[in-house]
């Protein structure tokens, strides 16, 4: 019986550690940038921390497939995803190809991305530089992270 368990483990040991793999940033960034090339149009919304699932205000709208990718260009990701916060961020971002949202990602504490049923589980977190880079980004297209006095 020994040897069997024996076998069994090491038969099974290289399919468990592919299976515990994390997901990189690269990762992240390789399966957005096929949403993005894909994308017609783009919206943002802020996000209501009294009701997250309704969208906030948009505060940006673009069918101009330059500035879809304008935006996602300033995105560089660092190499780790990171465990989810429990807030329900700042911005919701959605990209459409023809009338269908391909993607919806979540913009956290102004520095990490939540991909809403997207195919990771954790966040991704940007690095300083395109941080900062990203929110240029929004302010020169009005639609910053700042709330309204709507």
């Amino acid at each position: 019986m020994r040897g069997f368990t024996q076998i069994a483990l090491a038969v099974s040991l290289p399919l468990w550690l592919c299976a515990c793999t994390p997901d990189t940033g690269s990762g992240f960034v390789s399966k957005l940038t096929k949403q993005v090339g894909k994308a017609d149009r783009i919206a943002i919304y802020r996000i209501d921390e009294t009701t997250p699932t309704d969208p906030g205000p948009k505060v940006y709208e673009s069918t101009d497939r330059g500035e879809i990718e304008s935006l996602f260009a300033t995105v560089t990701l660092n190499d780790r995803l990171v465990p989810y916060c429990k807030c329900f961020g700042d911005l919701r971002i959605e990209l459409f190809e023809g009338q269908d949202v391909i993607t919806e990602l979540h913009l956290h504490h102004g520095s990490c991305f939540r991909w809403k049923d997207g195919p990771f589980n954790k966040q991704a977190k940007m690095t300083d530089k395109s941080q900062k880079r990203f929110e240029r980004w929004l302010e020169d297209h009005h639609a910053d992270m700042a709330k309204s006095d709507e």
